[in-house]
């Protein structure tokens, strides 16, 4: 379970935004403080406490991060091709994204390779990338 980004209630309407600092997954709203000695762009990260850039979620992690987290499973098939990839929505989590070493969870040998929730598939996504770097599966 991703325990360090906590997750962000945003209306579809209300703009967010993501930290891009590499080893960070926060997102949330555009409201966030802005950094007192910078412009509009950079904020205090609420996440990784450092001063970061701010971008839109598709502009993150090298481009759109359903396709980036596609191109790891992808990678990830090439040496296990059992490797399972699934992106959904349900009432309860919202959006999800997983990538686990085996398909069935009841598999005694499978790993959580990547997960996150949001409330977009951009969000999940980059949740997911962002645990994914952290090593915090």
């Amino acid at each position: 379970m991703l325990g360090a980004a906590p997750k962000v209630e945003l209306t579809a309407q209300e703009e967010r935004r993501v930290c891009i600092s590499d080893e960070c997954g926060w997102i949330g709203p555009l409201s966030e403080t802005v950094h007192p000695k910078h412009d509009a762009s950079m904020i205090l990260c609420p996440e990784c406490h450092e001063v970061t850039e701010l971008a839109q979620p598709a502009q993150t992690l090298a481009g759109d991060p359903i396709r980036k987290l596609i191109g790891i499973h992808t990678e990830y098939l090439d040496a296990n091709p059992y490797c399972y990839f699934e992106l959904a929505y349900t009432r309860r989590t919202d959006w999800m994204a997983w990538i686990c070493s085996k398909p069935h969870a009841d598999d005694p040998d499978r790993v959580v390779l990547a997960c996150g929730q949001g409330s977009t598939p951009e969000e999940a996504c980059a949740r997911a990338i962002a645990a994914k770097l952290k090593g915090g599966l």
